[in-house]
């Protein structure tokens, strides 16, 4: 009953953890998470999910272990603010992938995206047509920003 008692304890903690960090870092919905974001999810689910069931971490351990990746993500997202160059080498940044309704394959290839997927995620924006973008942007969260021609219908 003892063990039940202990993993009930690091799970609460754990979860008011994670939430704290959560809001002190400002994270976004999952589907504006950068990939350092995604990775930091990650690690912080195995640093966790180890911890609650090996009994010779303690509450402590745990709730420290959180406190540094808490330190080194804070400060991470500031070196990354601070340094342009730096954010765009690790981050990545938003590409053009349709102008005037022509397909930038040089840019699909760096971004390792076919077709048939920028054309799912052009339904997506009720676009059907390539012809009817003006621009399409390539986001760094993985959406697609699209600007349609002037005049083209707005079903």
């Amino acid at each position: 009953m003892q063990d039940y008692a202990e993993i009930a304890t690091k799970l609460a903690l754990a979860f008011a953890g994670l939430w704290t960090l959560t809001r002190l870092l400002g994270k976004r919905e999952i589907g504006q998470l950068t990939p350092f974001d995604f990775v930091s999810s990650l690690v912080l689910g195995d640093l966790v999910g180890d911890t609650i069931y090996d009994k010779e971490t303690s509450c402590w351990k745990m709730l420290f272990a959180l406190a540094v990746w808490a330190a080194l993500s804070y400060a991470f997202e500031k070196i990354m603010k601070l340094s342009k160059p730096l954010r765009r080498k690790l981050e990545g940044g938003a590409e053009l992938m349709i102008v005037d309704g022509k397909i930038d394959e040089a840019a699909m290839k760096r971004n390792n995206m076919e077709l048939e997927e920028l054309k799912m995620m052009l339904r997506q924006k009720d676009v059907f047509s390539v012809g009817e973008v003006a621009l399409a942007v390539y986001e760094t969260n993985g959406s697609l920003s699209v600007l349609r021609k002037s005049g083209a219908d707005d079903n």
